[in-house]
């Protein structure tokens, strides 16, 4: 995969706990950050960033 990818409006799962309205941030096929929606509007990407908005799905 190329470029970043973020996952936003998402239900995350770590293992621990549950995070809802979550967003998952992808680079070199690593993730490198999770934060919440409210962050996701306010950070600036790249224009080469995918923005995928996954309505509620859950990423574990």
């Amino acid at each position: 995969m190329s470029g970043d990818v973020c996952f936003h409006n998402a239900v995350v799962y770590n293992g621990y706990s549950m995070m809802k309205n979550c967003a998952v941030l992808i680079r070199d096929d690593k993730i490198v950050d999770v934060f919440n929606e409210e962050r996701f509007f306010q950070k600036k990407f790249d224009d080469s960033t995918r923005l995928i908005d996954v309505k509620g799905c859950s990423i574990a």
